[in-house]
């Protein structure tokens, strides 16, 4: 099935997955990274947390399951040109990027950018990332955040019974992140703006977003698009992206 059709599904079977983006960005003290008022706050989501926890009871596969696996936040519907979904991952945390980070992601995502054809070649990337994320400390590193991404992929793709062609295709990967708690990257995002506004990328229409943590190795190879924002700036992706749907009770 699609990606629209597996949200619909699961929205269907299991309401208690239903919430709101406001409420699936709290972090385990429950303070949440977007703001009251805001439009996630009558953004419906599912619970993607939740989901991978029960996959089992979702997939009746136990046996496949990982009990620790990683998972984002959230699933929600956009349009943004067809009929898509976007996973979101919220840090209300100091998140870190490690300084050996760049030669070990250049590897992975030259491996990435390849051809992730299937699900053997999904798994291979983030074995090598679980293999990875050893790192024990009270900051969120950048190997996790990839893990997030890698293994949610995974979820999906089990879930919906699709072809990594379907994720390319029309599934978003946006991780959000709190613009008070990580000034340094705020500062760089603002450093990087003028960054490759050429004559030639222009022409081309080659993305000049920074993405940091290197996720953006997984535009094309993983997801359709891939972002990291602040809760500001992802504010901005909702209202440009005509969100699908709305809690009834919020409209």
């Amino acid at each position: 099935m699609t990606l629209t059709q597996l949200y619909d599904q699961l929205r269907n079977r299991h309401p208690e997955y239903v919430k709101n983006l406001r409420d699936l960005s709290r972090d385990d003290q429950g303070l949440p990274v977007l703001a009251a008022g805001s439009v996630a706050a009558s953004c419906e989501a599912l619970d993607f947390d939740l989901i991978t926890r029960e996959l089992h009871l979702i997939t009746g596969k136990a046996a496949t399951v990982k009990s620790n696996r990683h998972s984002s936040d959230a699933l929600f519907l956009v349009k943004g040109g067809g009929e898509n979904v976007a996973l979101a991952e919220f840090k209300n945390a100091c998140l870190r990027m490690e300084v050996s980070d760049s030669e070990d992601e250049s590897k992975i995502g030259g491996e990435a950018k390849s051809g992730c054809k299937g699900c053997r070649r999904l798994r291979q990337l983030y074995r090598r990332e679980r293999e990875k994320c050893t790192a024990k400390t009270n900051k969120v590193t950048g190997k996790e955040l990839r893990l997030k991404a890698l293994e949610s992929a995974w979820t999906c793709l089990e879930l919906a019974g699709c072809a990594v062609q379907e994720l390319q295709e029309h599934c978003d990967y946006l991780l959000v992140y709190s613009a008070e708690k990580n000034p340094g990257l705020v500062d760089t995002l603002k450093a990087y703006a003028g960054y490759g506004d050429t004559r030639e990328n222009r022409k081309s229409g080659k993305n000049r977003e920074l993405v940091h943590f290197c996720l953006d190795l997984y535009i094309g190879s993983l997801y359709r698009e891939v972002h990291t924002y602040t809760a500001e700036e992802f504010e901005s992706y909702l209202k440009r992206k005509d969100l699908k749907k709305q809690l009834p009770e919020l409209r």
